[in-house]
């Protein structure tokens, strides 16, 4: 049996005992005051109980936020990290993709469209 089980019995049982007693006589005063402090205590009790209790569940619900806020910290890295490859990549995929068409169409060795010129500079600049 715990101890807040323990004190509540207690106070029980001194309240039961008070019912039997005369009012206004001493032992009555005396066995009132020990159950105003027995039902402080178990009052303290509670209320420490309640904060703990509350003190724990926000703890919990912070971990959980924080864990929510890596998952979604990690899923923008992701994100990012494949847009500033794919920014990277598509650019020399097309350059490469359009010199390729361009000299498939032009096999004669000149380029002579605008667009193929364009593919082609951007792929051997001249300095």
């Amino acid at each position: 049996m715990n101890l807040e089980k323990k004190l509540h019995a207690e106070i029980g049982r001194e309240i039961d005992i008070l019912e039997g007693l005369e009012v206004g006589t001493e032992s009555y005063k005396t066995l009132v005051d020990g159950v105003t402090k027995l039902t402080d205590r178990a009052i303290e009790i509670d209320r420490f109980n309640a904060e703990v209790e509350a003190k724990a569940e926000a703890q919990k619900f912070e971990n959980e936020l924080k864990l929510k806020q890596m998952k979604e910290e990690k899923i923008d890295r992701i994100v990012k990290n494949c847009l500033t490859a794919a920014g990277i990549i598509l650019p020399i995929g097309i350059t490469i993709w359009g010199t390729k068409a361009s000299f498939e169409f032009e096999k004669e060795g000149t380029v002579t469209t605008i667009m193929g010129r364009g593919f082609i500079n951007k792929l051997l600049p001249k300095k």
